[in-house]
């Protein structure tokens, strides 16, 4: 383009007549136009993302969370501390039973074990305690758990049963039932509970107190298989029943509007799902089967693939730039390199 404006000005002024004149302004003009045309920035829409650090030694690692500075993973019948930053193995917590679920309430790290007793280790000192009841009565898997510094929120898949702790001595406070809940996340200020049966609602209870839930609309949602997280905008629900389209449904934590998101491609069980979490940004999605990571933009609502890793991956914890997973007798940071401009010319 900047070629015609210079033909342009040779045609108001013609090189017979003022040559000294023309030649500077095409000089001049060839200069500026360069630095527009010729220097343009793109930039890459999916990142990829690649195993920084390897960390190994476990026994059925599953579970993981982020807390304190470390990750804490579930393996048989303990739950192991792990530097984030250098990926060294600091501490082995063992414990009377396999955790199923581990959570963080910014302070101690809480697990609902396979004998169905919670299990809470404060940090700051490495005291283990136990609750004295059973979470979820005689029923022990498929159970589900969240914390906050104030109480602890049970959900158990054969029972229906949701039950609310306190957080400081695991004593039981309340309990009430549904029919066959699924899974439970803590999000601003309520606790969210999944549900298998009828319409297939997601409950939404106060932290006081059990009675009069507020029913969410997410009779989208499949009802064979449910995996929960939260961000600070909104809570995620992963669902899918055989051969079916695996389905995330999205909650706002600002209004309770419910988006469905189809995760095209992707039905069980040619893959199955093992867990998902959230950094704002980016959500990651853990499948299993054919072992694949999905990474959904959470401002476009477009996913991708960006790891296929080996062995399956199960529990996974989105940081900043990528994401922690769980693998077996490993467990492996992913990270993205952060997108830069790389500067093309014609």
């Amino acid at each position: 383009m900047y070629l015609l404006f210079i033909f342009s000005l040779m045609y108001y002024f013609p090189m017979r007549k003022k040559p000294s004149i023309v030649i500077r302004l095409a000089v001049v003009c060839s200069f500026i136009f360069s630095q527009f045309v010729f220097i343009q920035p793109s930039y890459a829409n999916t990142p990829t993302y690649t195993a920084e650090l390897t960390v190994s030694g476990f026994s059925g690692a599953t579970w993981i969370t982020r807390g304190g500075g470390f990750i804490w993973v579930s393996q048989t019948s303990a739950i192991r501390k792990v530097n984030e930053t250098t990926g060294t193995i600091t501490e082995t917590f063992s414990l009377t039973s396999t955790p199923q679920e581990i959570v963080y309430d910014g302070t101690n790290i809480f697990a609902l074990l396979a004998n169905n007793k919670i299990v809470k280790i404060v940090i700051a000192t490495s005291v283990v305690s136990y609750s004295l009841a059973n979470a979820c009565g005689t029923y022990s898997s498929n159970n589900s758990i969240a914390a906050n510094p104030d109480v602890i929120i049970v959900s158990c898949f054969s029972s229906g049963r949701v039950a609310r702790f306190q957080n400081t001595n695991l004593s039981e406070l309340e309990n009430v039932s549904l029919t066959s809940a699924g899974r439970t996340v803590i999000a601003n200020s309520s606790a969210y509970v999944t549900q298998f049966s009828g319409a297939n609602p997601t409950w939404k209870y106060s932290l006081s107190s059990l009675s009069s839930p507020t029913s969410i609309a997410t009779a989208n949602y499949l009802n064979t298989f449910h995996r929960i997280t939260a961000d600070n905008n909104f809570v995620w629900i992963l669902s899918g029943n055989s051969s079916q389209t695996i389905r995330l449904v999205r909650i706002s934590l600002t209004n309770d509007s419910v988006t469905t998101i189809p995760l095209t491609g992707y039905a069980l069980p040619t893959y199955n799902f093992n867990s998902l979490s959230s950094n704002g940004t980016t959500l990651f999605i853990s499948l299993g089967n054919n072992s694949r990571i999905l990474a959904l933009d959470i401002a476009t609502s477009s996913f991708s693939e960006v790891a296929t890793p080996s062995p399956t991956p199960d529990g996974i914890q989105a940081v900043t730039n990528g994401f922690w997973v769980a693998q077996s007798s490993t467990l492996v940071k992913y990270a993205s390199p952060a997108i830069t401009a790389n500067f093309n010319s014609f």
